[in-house]
């Protein structure tokens, strides 16, 4: 099991009709430990589960062994629960554009998250300038987010449904007078504040201890360490929640959170100047009132782990419409071709043959290829594991799993990070 426990245990209302969902945030040491001179990370990575009806949720197993080399990778991750799952409401639905909107809300809340923690509005930055002068704060971020969007097996059937970055931000700007948009970005921005004001106390009662030397390596978070819990598997009914709703919010987010929001209230009223995320093929998303003043580009990379190709894909559904969902939402592989993605599979996988994911790895490399033109070569990789079954639990096979994802960071999406810096 994971040694490293979630720093922030939460839910949010689903985009698609407000059930809702268990949700987790994880930190890399570069947030578990504020020390001087340290830049936060600006890379973010959401992954998804097995199917629910079978037993899937966010705890397991190979989830939590990709999000443990996620967070050893400076990523910050994010886990949750699709509707029907665990602690989440709801049940899993039939042509699963219920799920697909689940993953939405959960990436936008993500997003939103760490662009709030990079931004000075909600209090006072951790980086700080060895060079500069004593208790000055350095501000200048990189202006851009690097982001994984995953999944394992069923988890993997939705990330390659998703609409591309653009259009999920898109979503949060056109649905902004919506209740549950307001209460995911709220929440976004109640645990950024919360992170925000820890590390604070975090450099100031360092800067009190004197001959400190500094923590060298990742700093494991022990799973014995408390999780800060907003809302939580103890979420009262749908009938409950909007009373309890009005009492949360009252009461629950601190007069900091408050003032900032009636801060970026005031800000979109008085000027006409727009704020807003903006994904990597430039197309952008204007924020709403309770988002902060920022332009990050978002650089999307997707991470498929044997993931299910028909007829299995089809037969996890049940549905005339469901066919229709997966028909129509087909031309989103182009995100797999369109930007950099890594699939990793077994030889042994029992619902879906190595024979047939060879054939669809070599067509979404060429697809890639042909995509970026003479400008480059596909940035579509994978990794076949010779004896891997779809679970990873022969023996050497998941050390083959582990060692290809971070090959592939350090390859990738680290060059693509150094690039932008």
């Amino acid at each position: 099991m994971t040694g490293n426990a979630p720093v922030y245990c939460f839910t949010i209302p689903s985009l698609h009709d407000s059930t809702v969902l268990d949700c987790r945030i994880y930190h890399p040491a570069s947030l578990q430990d504020a020390q001087i001179g340290q830049q936060r990370t600006r890379k973010a990575a959401l992954i998804a589960h097995p199917y629910a009806p079978l037993g899937g949720c966010m705890d397991d197993p190979v989830v939590m062994t990709i999000v443990d080399q996620l967070i050893d990778l400076d990523f910050v991750v994010g886990t949750f629960n699709f509707r029907g799952a665990a602690d989440s409401q709801g049940s899993t639905s039939w042509a699963g554009k219920a799920e697909r909107d689940d993953y939405i809300s959960v990436a936008g809340h993500l997003l939103f998250y760490l662009n709030y923690l990079h931004k000075s509005d909600i209090g006072p930055a951790i980086t700080r300038n060895s060079q500069s002068p004593a208790g000055s704060v350095d501000n200048t971020s990189s202006d851009h987010i690097t982001l994984v969007l995953g999944g394992y097996s069923y988890g993997s059937l939705i990330v390659t449904h998703l609409p591309p970055t653009a259009e999920i931000l898109a979503i949060f700007h056109q649905t902004q007078s919506s209740t549950t948009v307001s209460e995911i970005l709220l929440r976004a921005k109640e645990i950024a504040l919360q992170t925000d004001e820890l590390m604070s106390k975090q450099m100031e009662t360092r800067g009190r201890l004197t001959n400190q030397p500094p923590r060298r390596g990742h700093q494991r978070q022990s799973s014995s360490q408390h999780s800060i819990i907003y809302g939580g598997s103890d979420s009262p009914s749908p009938a409950d929640r909007h009373s309890m709703d009005l009492v949360h919010k009252s009461m629950e987010v601190p007069a900091r959170i408050k003032h900032a929001m009636h801060r970026s209230h005031k800000h979109s009223t008085t000027s006409t100047a727009t704020s807003s995320l903006t994904s990597s093929d430039g197309s952008t998303a204007q924020s709403n009132e309770v988002m902060l003043d920022s332009s990050p580009h978002i650089f999307t990379h997707y991470l498929l782990i044997s993931p299910l190709l028909p007829p299995i894909s089809i037969a996890l559904s049940f549905s005339t419409s469901s066919l229709m969902f997966w028909r129509h939402t087909a031309s989103h592989t182009d995100n797999l071709v369109r930007n950099p993605t890594l699939l990793i599979y077994g030889t042994e996988d029992m619902f879906t043959s190595s024979h047939k994911m060879d054939t669809w790895c070599k067509k979404m490399d060429a697809l890639s290829a042909q995509a970026v033109g003479s400008s480059g070569q596909s940035s579509f990789r994978w990794k076949k594991v010779q004896g891997a079954g779809h679970f990873w639990r022969e023996h050497g096979v998941e050390a083959q799993l582990t060692e290809s994802l971070r090959k592939w960071v350090h390859e990738e999406i680290a060059h693509d990070y150094s690039l932008h810096e």
